[in-house]
């Protein structure tokens, strides 16, 4: 995908710029070899194509153009004044963005101008977001939903928020739709009342645990081609050595090889690969910093990896994503989010000034929430998103 721009080689000061058919934009530009005029795009940088140099080439009519990749002709700009506070959770709720985390009432929807409540929200932080075929599902720390009972997870009714069951004794991080059954993961041992030790599925009546469950918190689920897969912080899967990450075989969990040596943060499926993302440096014992993915038989790094925690991933029209604390991605300055590119990983602009905790493909629109205040180095209080295509 790319886009062309129009325009004209102007002469201001002794310095070369082009500048596009409509006045909207202005580039510096160059003389190169015999014959050569170049442009730089700034927002490609570090991304290839002569590290941001572009060719000005003559179009129909006579006009000169330039082309460049969709990817880097966006922006990072804001959804209204953002949140006060941490967004932690997003989620495309049949085309209405929602959002969750640690901001006034906890979970709030965009209308296509402003941010508005879902009643009187939770009294406490939302990790996780779900879509339930159609019926909106929160999980988290809290312990009440629009003043109603709701230990760590709710649905919407439409009006307000209800409890699903007696709830979990412990905060929920990881919520997913597996063909059509409700799966929740995280710190609680107990769902319903019932033993479910880190992880437990939704009956339709009730909660009831995946067999023995996991050792420690489970704090990323995805459902990869049909396979549930849980990653996290724990060791063992229903009493079996599984290191950070298992899949459910139907009646028990089993490992992926070797697993990884720390924490698993982010779980993606890209175009049908297992893509982790986290806090570990090793995958099946190969050096792999802080992401890889499976081959079917063993963990891959991807590139370099990077230099701290990834913490989100998502497939973003057929291009991976990657969000955390993260400064550097395959070597490269990477402020907090990065894409791959096929070959390595490549910043978006100048990135954010904090870390990102949550990514979501919005119906094409890449977003981003966490803990930053700015995105491309304009005020993005929390969430943002990118202009510019996969």
């Amino acid at each position: 995908m790319s886009t062309t721009i129009t325009g004209c080689i102007r002469q201001t000061d002794g310095k070369l710029t082009f500048t596009d058919t409509a006045c909207e934009v202005t580039l510096p530009a160059c003389l190169g070899a015999v014959g050569q005029l170049l442009v730089y795009h700034e927002d490609c940088d570090g991304v290839g194509e002569s590290d941001g140099w572009f060719e000005v080439c003559i179009g129909s009519g006579g006009v000169l153009q330039i082309t460049v990749p969709d990817c880097c002709g966006g922006e990072w700009l804001p959804f209204a004044g953002g949140r006060t506070n941490w967004v932690c959770a997003l989620l495309n709720w049949g085309g209405t963005l929602v959002a969750g985390g640690y901001f006034s009432y906890r979970i709030a929807y965009w209308t296509g101008s402003t941010w508005a409540h879902f009643a009187g929200g939770m009294d406490d932080a939302v990790w996780a977001l779900a879509d339930r075929g159609g019926t909106l599902v929160a999980g988290g720390d809290f312990t009440t939903a629009d003043g109603n009972s709701a230990s760590r997870i709710a649905y919407w009714t439409g009006s307000t928020w209800a409890p699903f069951g007696a709830g979990m004794n412990g905060d929920v991080r990881a919520l997913v739709d597996w063909g059509g059954t409700l799966v929740a993961g995280g710190y609680f041992w107990t769902a319903d009342g019932n033993s479910a030790s880190r992880i437990a599925y939704w009956t339709g009546s009730t909660w009831a645990p995946f067999a023995g469950g996991m050792n420690g918190a489970v704090r990323a689920l995805v459902n990869w081609g049909g396979t549930l897969v849980a990653a996290g912080d724990f060791t063992t899967a229903d009493g079996n050595s599984a290191n950070r990450i298992a899949y459910w075989t139907g009646s028990t969990w089993a490992p992926f090889a070797g697993g990884m040596n720390d924490t698993v943060y982010a779980l993606a499926n890209w175009g049908g690969i297992l893509v982790a993302g986290g806090f570990f440096s090793t995958a099946d014992g190969n050096s792999a910093s802080r992401i890889a993915y499976w081959t079917g038989s063993t963990w891959a790094p991807f590139g370099a990896g990077m230099n701290s925690t990834i913490e989100a991933l998502v497939d973003w029209g057929g291009t991976l994503v990657a969000g955390g604390a993260f400064t550097t991605a395959d070597g490269n300055s990477a402020n907090y989010i990065a894409r791959w590119t096929g070959s390595t990983w490549a910043p978006f602009a100048e990135g954010m000034n904090d870390s990102v905790w949550t990514l979501l493909n919005w119906d094409g629109t890449l977003v981003a929430g966490g803990k930053f205040t700015t995105a491309g180095g304009d005020d993005a209080y929390r969430i943002a998103y990118w202009t510019g295509s996969p």
